[in-house]
């Protein structure tokens, strides 16, 4: 029986090769404290059950007899009479004796959603789980008693069940994309955005009855003293920061060189950056001074360097933005004099009028998310650039997957990799030096939508969308993505920011010195461009089409680059004559199968015979592996023919 277990095992180990997996580990990624979106878009969204008053949801909840009883409130922090549960998101009180001890078993920043192997979700926190279960006709929150130090409950709620966001709810405080229908609208996440302007005497007169803005303007700040201000700024743990706008420079020109300034404002930009990653930082331009004498136009002169540089800067930036104050306060190269303070006789302060026209330059980005930075250069439209550098390690991690996955699944078959360059026949395809070709029309939608539509870098912060052939429309407020090939939609304040990365007419086929063909396109913004560069990946028998997005890639000052990645048997090349929509034949499981069967008989008999000659010193027919087995085979097989089977007591059993 040894023999047969043997070989059982041998048997196992081939089918084994054969064996994939048809049930992805399911994952709901944390949006805030209360909120999370699942592997297919979806999301769980609890804020519908959050109180904001600074009081618990679900009070006094426990078991019946027991002496704990819980407070909870998703979202937001609440606080209870004892200091030990103030600011939490689960309190435990024990009530003993007529004695109460207040313990604090969770914060909101603890807060993670987790999937377990059954596809339960939970809301965990420092010392406490939460299990979440979707009902559409129950809401209840109970005890489930305490396990491995954590205090377990049990949420019964129809917002526990996870559901495609709605595009059009301007009040969801989630940020999602959804594959599920075009275009993709993306809502800001955060339970509060704090909004806020840093600035000198011009912008301490601002009138802003926005509570969730925060005036930090000081009368004679500079950037030399602006440091201590950016650092007492203190933002509430359960909100965000949502945007900042800088107006210094006025107090530092009369007193040092203007490349200093230049110096100066950049590091305060940095260090605003540094405090708040990912914020949306915008340069408010410096204005100009009223007067025309020779310091005046010397001093406007360095002011308009200056801010020059500053834009350049802002251009360079992912976060950066820039806001530019000569539309109102120039006529022409003249002072609109309206603006500033009849009674300043150095001609710097605003006037009432001048700080409504500020006011409304400030909180169109504060707010719209309107900036100058693309406006100023020609056939551009006014964008924003919020987005995250995606990691040189991230994409290799992205890239590696796709081929991972294709490894897993038995359809990576790489095709031949053709020699010389791919000349452009049209936007969609090339021909070899070979007379092989690369067409992509296959993958082509023609009723003016890309095929392949919001597919996210790693850090889910852009989303992209291409159509090879025939161009396509993304609705915008700033028709951004018309007629384009390539568009990336970033997440802005409040609504969505558009990027042309390019269209059909820019396409560029281009081969590496690695021999990897390279479908590239160009959005021109005047002082510099946007790349979009897609590796062609031959996949030559896949029956899927893997779009990955690695996102940005800073090239150069005036460059741009946007790294995606099609793996596909579209993007092989073939002879003009073949489809290579047309399946091609290769082989088939059972012929991989029958392959490794065979390799595994041949060196079990190889290695097996040298076993037997060298260390067992046997010759002849017992040169052979297990020799005595496979010499009883042919007198089992003639025995099972010419009788049946026999019980123990004798009987003979009837054949079948």
């Amino acid at each position: 029986m040894d023999y047969w277990g043997s070989l059982l095992c041998a048997l196992l180990f081939v089918i084994q090769v054969e064996a994939r997996t048809d049930t992805p580990i399911r994952q709901c990624k944390k949006i805030n404290s209360c909120a999370c979106r699942n592997d297919d878009g979806s999301v769980v969204d609890l804020h519908n059950l959050a109180r904001n008053d600074g009081t618990a949801a679900y009070v006094n909840v426990s078991d019946g007899p027991g002496t704990d009883f819980f407070f909870w409130n998703p979202c937001s922090s609440f606080s209870l009479s004892d200091p030990a549960c103030h600011d939490v998101a689960v309190c435990m009180v024990r009530r003993n004796n007529g004695l109460e001890t207040f313990n604090d078993i969770g914060r909101q920043e603890s807060a993670n959603f987790n999937v377990d192997n059954k596809g339960s979700l939970t809301l965990v926190y420092t010392h406490t789980k939460i299990n979440l279960k979707c009902s559409t006709n129950s809401e209840y929150l109970t005890t489930e008693g305490e396990q491995s130090g954590l205090y377990l409950l049990s949420l019964a709620s129809r917002y526990a069940c996870p559901i495609i966001p709605d595009h059009h709810d301007t009040t969801t405080h989630y940020s999602t994309s959804s594959s599920m229908g075009d275009p993709t609208w993306i809502i800001l996440s955060g339970t509060l955005l704090v909004l806020i302007c840093i600035g000198d005497s011009n912008t301490n007169r601002l009138d802003i009855p926005e509570k969730n803005i925060q005036n930090k303007s000081v009368p004679g700040l500079s950037l030399e003293t602006v440091e201590n201000v950016v650092n007492s700024i203190i933002i509430p743990h359960d909100s965000r920061i949502g945007g900042v706008v800088v107006h210094l420079g006025t107090n530092d020109i009369p007193k040092k060189n203007k490349n200093d300034v230049v110096t100066s404002a950049k590091m305060t930009l940095d260090l605003i950056s540094q405090k708040w990653p990912k914020c949306p930082i915008a340069y408010s331009s410096i204005l100009p001074r009223v007067g025309n004498s020779a310091p005046v136009k010397r001093i406007n002169m360095d002011a308009k360097y200056i801010n020059r540089q500053i834009l350049d800067y802002c251009r360079k930036s992912k976060y950066m933005h820039y806001l530019d104050n000569n539309d109102m306060f120039l006529q022409g190269k003249k002072t609109v004099n309206s603006l500033y303070d009849a009674g300043d006789p150095r001609g710097i302060h605003i006037s009432e009028e001048g700080a409504d026209q500020l006011y409304l330059s400030m909180t169109a980005f504060l707010i719209d998310g309107v900036s100058d930075e693309d406006s100023m250069s020609p056939d551009t439209a006014t964008l924003m650039r919020n987005g995250s550098k995606m990691t040189s390690q991230s994409a290799r991690s992205v890239t590696l997957l796709v081929v991972l996955v294709g490894l897993f699944v038995g359809i990576i078959a790489q095709g031949p990799v053709p020699i010389g360059q791919c000349t452009k026949i049209d936007a969609c395809s090339c021909v070899y030096d070979d007379g092989t070709i690369v067409k992509l029309q296959a993958i082509d939608r023609k009723d003016g939508k890309p095929n392949f539509s919001n597919v996210s870098n790693a850090d889910n912060t852009e989303y992209y969308s291409w159509n090879p052939c025939t161009p396509f429309t993304y609705p915008s407020n700033n028709s951004a993505c018309e007629n384009v090939a390539v568009c990336m939609i970033r997440q802005g304040i409040p609504n969505a920011l558009f990027y042309n990365l390019g269209n059909q007419d820019s396409a560029q086929f281009l081969v590496d010195s690695n021999g990897t063909l390279k479908l590239t396109y160009t959005a021109d913004q005047g002082d510099y461009k946007r790349v979009a560069e897609i590796t062609l990946q031959c996949m030559g028998t896949s029956k899927f089409d893997f779009f990955v997005a690695e996102g940005e890639q800073d090239e150069s000052n005036d460059t741009v680059i946007f790294k995606l990645l099609l793996a596909s048997k579209y993007a092989c090349a073939y002879a003009p004559n073949l489809n290579p929509s047309v399946e091609v034949s290769s082989l088939s499981g059972g012929v991989i199968f029958v392959i490794v069967l065979f390799s595994l008989i041949g060196a079990y008999i190889i290695f097996g015979v040298m076993f037997q000659a060298f260390i067992k010193k046997e010759t002849g027919k017992r040169l052979c592996p297990n020799h005595e087995f496979w010499c009883k085979i042919p007198e089992l097989c003639k025995g099972s023919k010419t009788g049946g089977l026999k019980s123990e007591s004798g009987a003979k059993y009837d054949s079948i």
